[in-house]
Order: structure tokens, then C-alpha cells, then sequence
């Protein structure tokens, strides 16, 4: 009995130590992206205007994307994203820290910077959130204006390895596709929309050059569309244009199809790409900051 006792602590340590390389041969699988670190580069200032319908005159948002920081596991991005009301300007500064293990955000937030007599009541004053892989839960914490004071919230949701939220205005997965496996046609991620996780396939359409007021730029061309018979009937589509004339991939257009949510239409074009220094970053940042948020 003692030696059967051995014999079998043996043969499970030798099949632990056989499943030990491919558990993490699976970890290391969790994402279809191919990482290369050349593709981001601190210092970098990528500017785009928002368009929420096609015939709108006027974007409803102008956004300023600075890589601030980028190593081999994460990258830092901060958006000065700055939205047009009939009031005025409701300027906010959004930091984004991307975790490249598994090609999503690892933790956000969202600060308003401006007066508060130029925020809409409901609309967000601050809003954070941090991703818990281990148990595949988002925990996220908001205070919006609300007519009597604050209105504060906590929610935790579920997550996949990777998943893209639509509250970032997809700097994440936009940014995540700088690493798309070419020539692959086709890989499958989730998207997460008002808090629901949605699988979703984007499929290489090869390449085009589209018109944006950054100019005539070649790009590869991608569409998004949710998986399964009823996404294929009803569901809507979204169209991602990266850049194919520069190693960095950097994304040139996006635009969707969506028909309800807040902002439910999101075209995205880029107007220029800027290299500028931290000093001069903070000082854009601090032109549209007034301290009494």
C-alpha cells in the first residue's frame, strides 16, 4: 500500500510537470494578436474628430491620444477628448493603461476637467475601472452630476481574455490592432456595450486607401460584426481602417452602424499625427483644465 502510495504521488507529479508547459502554452494562446513593441511610440499625439451622423456639419468631439508610455507589458495612453454641447465644451482627460499579456485595457479612468456649469445634468464627472483577470470581472465606480448632488454607482460586470469596451471609444481595441495576425482573415474577440459582453468577428478586407483630413492614406481595411445566425440577420457592423503605409499600424478611421446607446453612431477620422513632448502634453491638458471639478 505504502508503495502504491508512491508509485501514484509520482505518476501525478510527472503529469503536472507534462501540463505545467501547456497550461501555459494556453495562457500565452488567450489572445490571436502578435505583440511588437516598435509599434507604440511614447510621444506620439494621434488627433481625430468625431462624427455621431453621416450629414453632421461639426464633429461632436475632437480627441487628442498621447502615448505617454510604453514598455514590453503595458503601455500608458491619456485622450483629452473634448465634447461639443450647445452650452459649451465639456473637456475630459481619459487614461488608458493597456496590458499587452492579454491585448486589453488592464485599468481606466474617466476625469472631467471643465466647469461644471458646461456639464449636462447625468453626464459623468469621474468614472474608473479596474480589470481583475484572475476572476474575469470589471469593477467599475462613476460619480455623474445629478439634479440634488451626486449620483454614484459601483457595478461589476464579466469579461473574456480580450474584451474591448465601447466607453473608451475604442482606443483599446483600435490600439490592440496595431498587433492584428496578418495575413489571417479572420479572428474572433468580445466587445462589451452598455455593460453587455458581446463575441464578435473581424475579418481582413485587405487594402484601400480612404480620404481623411489627415489626407489619402493607404490602409487595411477590417469589418466587425457580432458571431452567430441572429448577428447575421439583425445585428449591425462596424468598419476599422488601420494604416499600411507606417510600421505602427495606427488606426485611421473607424465607423459603425449602431442605431441606439449614447452616442449610439461613432465615425472616427484622423486629422493629423503629431510627435510632442510631456512638457508641451500637460500643457495642452492644462488649457482646458479649470480646477473646479
Amino acid at each position: 500500500m505504502i508503495l502504491l502510495k508512491k508509485h501514484g504521488l509520482f505518476y501525478l507529479i510527472i503529469l503536472l510537470l507534462i501540463l505545467l508547459p501547456l497550461n501555459f502554452t494556453l495562457r500565452a494562446a488567450e489572445t490571436p494578436f502578435n505583440y511588437d513593441p516598435e509599434k507604440i511610440e511614447p510621444g506620439t499625439m494621434y488627433c481625430y474628430k468625431l462624427f455621431t451622423s453621416p450629414d453632421a456639419a461639426r464633429p461632436a468631439r475632437k480627441l487628442f491620444y498621447y502615448i505617454g508610455s510604453s514598455g514590453e507589458k503595458s503601455s500608458t495612453i491619456e485622450v483629452l477628448n473634448l465634447e461639443y454641447y450647445d452650452q459649451g465644451v465639456a473637456p475630459y482627460l481619459n487614461t488608458y493603461r493597456m496590458n499587452w499579456e492579454k491585448m486589453m485595457l488592464e485599468s481606466a479612468t474617466w476625469q472631467y476637467i471643465g466647469s461644471k456649469s458646461n456639464l449636462p445634468r447625468g453626464d459623468v464627472l469621474h468614472m474608473e475601472t479596474k480589470f481583475d483577470f484572475v476572476r474575469g470581472r470589471a469593477n467599475w465606480n462613476s460619480k455623474s452630476l445629478a439634479e440634488d448632488g451626486l449620483d454614484r454607482k459601483n457595478v461589476s460586470t464579466k469579461f473574456q481574455t480580450p474584451t474591448f469596451f465601447y466607453f473608451s471609444n475604442h482606443v483599446d481595441g483600435w490600439t490592440a490592432m496595431r498587433f492584428y495576425p496578418y495575413p489571417k482573415k479572420e479572428i474572433e474577440v468580445d466587445v462589451s456595450n452598455s455593460f453587455h459582453v458581446k463575441d464578435v468577428r473581424i475579418s481582413y478586407r485587405g487594402k484601400e486607401t480612404i480620404s481623411v483630413p489627415e489626407g489619402e492614406i493607404r490602409c487595411h481595411k477590417f469589418e466587425i460584426a457580432g458571431k452567430g445566425m441572429l448577428a447575421w440577420l439583425f445585428g449591425k457592423k462596424a468598419w476599422l481602417w488601420m494604416s499600411a503605409e507606417d510600421h505602427k499600424s495606427y488606426m485611421v478611421r473607424y465607423k459603425n452602424k449602431n442605431e441606439w446607446g449614447h452616442m449610439a453612431m461613432m465615425d472616427l477620422r484622423l486629422t493629423s499625427v503629431e510627435q510632442i513632448s510631456p512638457g508641451d502634453w500637460k500643457r495642452k491638458v492644462e488649457k482646458w483644465s479649470t480646477g473646479d471639478q
